[in-house]
């Protein structure tokens, strides 16, 4: 195959006429190469196969002429690598005078001798005549390629007239296209139209068989005409019938759903009642224990003060007037007004003997037991025998002490002992400045609980002191209360006031 690059020869008698003419390394292809003229060519595998040869035998070609990472044996294969690396290698072609030398080199050997030696008499007069004999590709292949470059006008001519023809071409393959495409069209529409032909005439065949039929039916239809009146009527007057029992068989399904829910309701209902009754019994064994157990303390009760009873009185009488005037009140009033009754009757007893008894002098305001002064036990023989002169008097089970507040205004605090709990209620301070401010909290040796009942300063306004000298004790008040309780310590804080000893 032929080198692109020039041989010596031609190189040193170049270069002793100096720069006259232009190195065919440096010819660059026209501005108006047709791109599918290069495409129709790669297309050929003998082009392809050249190309291949002239990338191993040319160094650096292969860089020029492929796109990078394809390698020359990409070229050789019957599909050419695809349309788009002939696509990039015809632009390559176009842009890069290596590149357009070698596609010379490759196509001037697929061009015959005879097609060379016509571009010496080629003309725009002859053009037509030349292009008959050799074919217009064939020229301008001839003319691109030569050796000599030809006259632009002359390639330019031959361009026009190969873009003519291809554009011929094209239209008349795409005539020749439809027209295959429309005489497969007719032979497909003649082939049915036979097949129609033929449907048609069984289908008038059958139309005839049919009449026939119709005819021996219709016969056969006058004879059994009162059959089918009275088929119909029977079967009109079962359809009603049938008609009359759905709508009785719908009536019972929902007779039967709306008793099903009635059921499931009342299941429903039975097992709340049952749930609920032995809820209340759980609660009525609860409620009679608790009974018992009041019943016992009550009956062992007494009082140590009488301040104390007055303010029971007192809460009774608050109660019963807040209480609505209702029927479900009722019974709540009563036995508050029972209650109250029996308050008044214990205060009564104790204060019986102290009318008769002379009151020392010397008696504390506040008895500092809460119980009261037992008298000796008769200690029993040591031999056993019992003494029917004296008996043991027990110790009450439930006592009240009241540690301010009774009998005076502010300062509420009472202390409720049932023997092995002692529970506080309320820890107010005096309003009036008189006497000590907050009960001595540190004197009572033992306190399980405290209960407030309310958010105002006579019942809550020592809580600082008593939790700073409890401050694990339980404190219990309703959730309004709590809140209360803390604006209320809080105000009067800030206006300056406070507890002996550094409590806030």
């Amino acid at each position: 195959m032929s080198d692109p690059k020039p041989k010596d020869e031609e190189i040193e008698a170049r270069g002793a006429d100096g720069d006259a003419g232009e190195s065919p390394l440096d010819r660059r292809p026209p501005n108006d190469l047709p791109e599918e003229l290069v495409m129709g060519r790669l297309g050929r595998l003998d082009t392809r196969r050249a190309l291949a040869e002239l990338c191993k035998s040319v160094p650096g070609l292969d860089e020029v002429l492929l796109p990078r990472g394809i390698r020359a044996d990409a070229l050789t294969r019957k599909s050419g690598g695809g349309a788009a690396l002939l696509r990039g290698v015809a632009r390559r072609i176009g842009g890069d005078p290596a590149a357009w030398g070698a596609f010379r080199t490759a196509v001037q050997e697929q061009i015959p001798p005879e097609t060379f030696d016509a571009l010496e008499n080629l003309s725009r007069e002859n053009l037509e005549e030349m292009a008959e004999a050799h074919t217009t590709e064939g020229l301008l292949l001839a003319a691109l390629t030569a050796d000599e470059e030809r006259d632009p006008a002359i390639i330019e001519a031959l361009t026009e007239a190969w873009r003519t023809e291809k554009g011929a071409a094209q239209k008349k393959a795409s005539e020749d296209a439809h027209v295959r495409d429309l005489e497969a069209e007719l032979e497909r529409l003649k082939g049915e139209n036979e097949r129609l032909s033929f449907a048609s005439r069984a289908a008038n065949e059958r139309a005839a068989a049919l009449a026939e039929e119709v005819d021996v039916l219709n016969g056969e239809r006058s004879g059994a005409s009162d059959l089918v009146r009275k088929a119909e009527e029977q079967a009109a007057s079962a359809l009603d019938a049938r008609n009359r029992l759905d709508e009785r068989l719908a009536e019972l399904e929902r007779r039967g759903e709306q008793l099903e829910r009635a059921l499931e309701g009342e299941r429903t209902a039975y097992s709340r009642a049952a749930e609920r009754v032995d809820e209340l019994h759980e609660e009525l064994g609860r409620v009679a224990d608790e009974r018992d157990r009041i019943k016992n303390a009550l009956q062992n009760a007494r009082f140590t003060d009488d301040g104390f009873g007055e303010l029971l009185v007192r809460a009774v009488k608050n109660e019963v007037g807040a209480m609505p005037a209702s029927l479900d009140s009722a019974a709540r009033t009563a036995h508050l007004l029972e209650f109250m009754g029996k308050v008044l009757q214990a205060q009564a007893d104790m204060r019986a003997p102290r009318q008769h008894a002379p009151k020392p002098a010397e008696e504390e305001a506040e008895d500092p037991d809460p119980s009261p002064a037992t008298p000796d036990p008769v200690r029993p023989p040591e031999n056993g025998s019992s003494s029917n002169g004296g008996y043991a008097r027990q110790r009450p089970t439930l006592s009240f002490r009241a540690l301010g507040g009774a009998g005076e205004v502010g300062g509420s605090s009472h202390l409720l002992d049932f023997g092995a709990t002692r529970v506080l209620v309320d820890a107010g301070i005096k309003p009036d400045g008189r006497g000590p401010a907050a009960p001595n909290f540190g004197a009572i040796d033992k306190i399980d609980a405290a209960v407030i009942t309310h958010a105002h300063l006579d019942h809550c306004g020592a809580l600082p002191l008593l939790v700073r000298d409890r401050p694990g004790l339980p404190i219990y008040c309703t959730p309004p209360s709590a809140k209360l309780i803390v604006s209320a310590l809080n105000d009067h804080a800030a206006m300056g006031g406070g507890l002996p000893g550094g409590a806030p």
